[in-house]
């Protein structure tokens, strides 16, 4: 398990200045008053969103957008597959970010595993009537993608459909298979276009964090009952705490990338 290394401090037997008479006060108003700015400056992470404008954002990707009910298999929810609630996915955690500057925002999951698989499907036919309306667009795929090479060219065919729609376009790196190479089909496609690209390769290095479920976990059902996950194929998909992390990522590429 990571630890934090120790933090080693300087033990001082004599302060480093001597105050003068009724100066104490003073120094002491002025630490306060520091230390009020610093809270208001600091964990920006919690700070209420800067991107005031309506965002309706179209989620294209896999289960980790969406995936529905599938007993079989042992998944009994049918949010963003291994997320506890559905509030806790990363479709719903960048819904909640962006309604913070604005309420009227929204992010809709479109779950395109099934092309993943077989690019001879029209990527046109899965994404014309969900891409309506939208004005940004997030793009992570390649999880169930076998055929590697052919994923290169034909995940340019996403992007364009998407482009099409809105010029709000963000790529998103690959989060079971954290490889250098399928992650740089999707980076290449967005460098391609001077679209921003969030990667995920560093994500659980950075964090020293579990960032995968485990069997003792307890998710919540589609009728709000608990129950816990056994499938390995499940259990490979980001928890909690990693869908908040891509998507906090993916609002940053947003908000640095796209002015109002």
């Amino acid at each position: 398990m990571y630890r934090k290394p120790c933090r080693r401090y300087r033990t001082v037997k004599e302060p480093f200045f001597k105050l003068k008479s009724g100066s104490f006060v003073v120094v002491l108003l002025m630490a306060l008053m520091a230390s009020s700015f610093t809270a208001s400056c600091s964990n920006d992470d919690d700070a209420p969103s800067d991107i005031t404008r309506t965002m309706n954002v179209l989620f294209v990707g896999n289960s980790i957008a969406q995936h529905s009910y599938r007993e079989d298999i042992g998944w009994l929810s049918d949010w963003g597959m291994a997320a506890t609630k559905r509030e806790n996915d990363v479709v719903h955690q960048l819904q909640g970010m962006l309604k913070a500057g604005n309420p009227s925002s929204s992010v809709t999951p479109c779950n395109i595993a099934v092309w993943e698989r077989d690019f001879t499907i029209d990527i046109d036919e899965l994404l014309s009537d969900t891409l309506r309306n939208r004005n940004a667009v997030v793009i992570m795929l390649g999880e169930n993608v076998l055929d590697l090479t052919t994923f290169k060219t034909k995940i340019n065919d996403v992007v364009d459909r998407c482009l099409e729609q809105t010029p709000m376009v963000v790529l998103v790196g690959c989060f079971i298979h954290r490889e250098k190479e399928r992650e740089k089909a999707t980076r290449d496609a967005a460098e391609r276009r001077h679209l921003p690209f969030v990667s995920l390769l560093t994500l659980e290095t950075e964090t020293r964090e579990d960032l995968c479920p485990t069997i003792d976990d307890t998710y919540y059902d589609t009728n709000g009952k608990t129950y816990h996950l056994s499938n390995p194929s499940i259990l490979g998909h980001p928890n909690d705490m990693a869908m908040k992390l891509i998507a906090k990522r993916i609002y940053k590429a947003f908000k640095e990338n796209f002015k109002e």
